[in-house]
């Protein structure tokens, strides 16, 4: 009786532990404060993980190897699309609705839009051995940090480099070229950020929650033809992909992924967690927004959070980006306390874009506009040795003139190759936050003109297309 008593109470100590590892952890990465250069999507994430239509592609339940195809796509609602002969099995899937609701569109709890190259919610459901969430985002919409933890150190077992991700799924290529980071949280779980254009944090470095860790992308390799030419410098339009890993001692890397919304099925048919052993439990919290709760500021890389956090500031919000820049000081993405319009016309003005990206330097406002890929308005890797990338480039296409943007990344040299061997062609000069020097302009604050008309005069009073006095920013 003694025994079974401490085995009983063993038990029950266990059980809160158990508990605490699945309780909701998550915020949603995604957030559209006013001050987004006008990049989020439509949705503007209003309701965070739930937001209504903001998911374009859902995490596949009846997944067998990562990107793979089997004909079965299987939401966490417990919707299910399956191949027919005129939508036969392939990789992206998009297979009509099988059930509960045979040839009726997808739902997902209202979340599902489906993508615009003709795989809309009414014509199937996106893709097959998809071990993730795809979600709508422009180029440049803010990503935040789900929850605090550490930067991973990954071997890519294919390649044999390190990187910042667990590569399952994306060993082809790697972390880098794919836009990939990956958070471990210390519970267990990591969360990974895809395709993103920019990555503000390396390998070992310690992240708060809600830090801003980069920008929303297209990153991945380049579209080829048959022949091996280079047809496009991406193969994937601009989306966001947020995935979640948790450990497991018999998955490859040692982690499984899990669907942060857990299974809505009927209880014990989860098929994931048939070929896991991991059931699978809602991870984002009440609400699943971003988090509110202090303003999100960018950290540079390979710096202590404590020496980069931005300096305490009120919160007092500010419509004028020149009172704003002069409260902040330096920040390298305005923050919700900026609320005035997006862009600030005094900086779209000076810039002669509407399409620009500004930021806050010693008080001062600068502007900066990229063109078509915005990668002159991106922070700047400085090494001047090659990235395994550059390397692996150079093996597969030697005595190259010029390595493409695709596999530079943010360099801030350009590159050629002698060989199969990386060398550098020119290097470009950065700031101390390491952004491209040249191509960010100080935006000068406009002055207020007003013209003095005498009393009973007929003169006309020029043109103005706003009333005069009244400046805008």
């Amino acid at each position: 009786m003694r025994t079974i008593f401490i085995v009983v109470a063993f038990f029950f100590a266990l059980a809160p532990i158990a508990e605490g590892a699945t309780t909701p952890f998550l915020d949603f990465p995604l957030s559209c404060p006013s001050a987004t250069q006008g990049k989020c999507s439509a949705t503007g994430y209003i309701k965070g993980a739930y937001t209504p239509a903001s998911m374009i592609s859902v995490l596949d339940h009846h997944m067998e190897k990562p990107y793979g195809d089997d004909g079965v796509v299987t939401a966490f609602t417990g919707e299910e699309g399956r191949a027919t002969a005129s939508k036969p099995k392939v990789n992206q899937g998009c297979y009509p609705q099988y059930s509960p609701n045979p040839g009726k569109s997808f739902s997902i709890m209202g979340l599902y839009i489906g993508s615009n190259d003709g795989c809309l919610a009414d014509q199937g459901l996106n893709y097959d051995n998809h071990p993730a969430y795809d979600y709508k985002a422009q180029v440049g919409t803010p990503v935040y940090a789900a929850a605090s933890g550490k930067v991973v150190r990954i071997v890519n077992k294919a390649t044999g480099f390190p990187g910042r991700c667990v590569p399952k799924g994306v060993e082809t290529g790697g972390c880098g070229i794919w836009g990939y980071v990956g958070i471990d949280h210390g519970n267990g779980y990591i969360t990974q950020y895809g395709h993103l254009s920019r990555i503000d944090f390396v390998s070992g470095d310690e992240v708060k929650a809600g830090a801003l860790i980069g920008l929303t992308g297209q990153s991945s390799p380049p579209k080829k033809d048959k022949n091996g030419k280079i047809t496009n410098l991406y193969n994937v339009p601009p989306h966001f992909h947020f995935e979640v890993l948790k450990e497991n001692a018999g998955s490859p890397y040692g982690y499984a992924f899990v669907d942060p919304y857990g299974w809505e099925g009927s209880p014990k048919d989860d098929p994931l967690e048939k070929a896991t052993g991991i059931p699978n439990v809602q991870l984002w919290k009440t609400g699943a927004q971003a988090n509110p709760a202090e303003p999100k500021v960018s950290v540079a890389p390979n710096v202590p959070l404590s020496s980069t956090a931005a300096p305490p500031v009120s919160a007092q919000t500010y419509q004028n980006p020149f009172a704003y820049c002069k409260a902040v000081v330096t920040i390298d993405m305005p923050d919700k306390r900026y609320t005035g319009t997006e862009p600030p016309p005094a900086v779209a003005n000076a810039l002669g874009h509407t399409a620009v990206t500004w930021r806050c330097a010693d008080g001062q406002v600068l502007g900066c506009y990229g063109g078509a890929s915005g990668r002159a308005c991106e922070k700047m890797q400085t090494s001047r040795t090659p990235s395994h990338y550059i390397v692996q480039f150079c093996v597969q296409n030697p005595n190259s003139d010029f390595v493409p943007m695709a596999w530079i990344g943010n360099s801030s040299s350009t590159w050629k190759c002698n060989g199969s061997v990386p060398a550098i062609l020119k290097t470009y000069p950065v700031d101390k936050r390491s952004f491209q020097v040249g191509s960010w302009k100080p935006v000068i604050t406009p002055k207020l003109i007003t013209t003095q008309v005498p009393p009973n005069s007929t003169t006309a009073l020029p043109k103005r297309t706003e009333p005069a006095g009244r400046l805008v920013y």
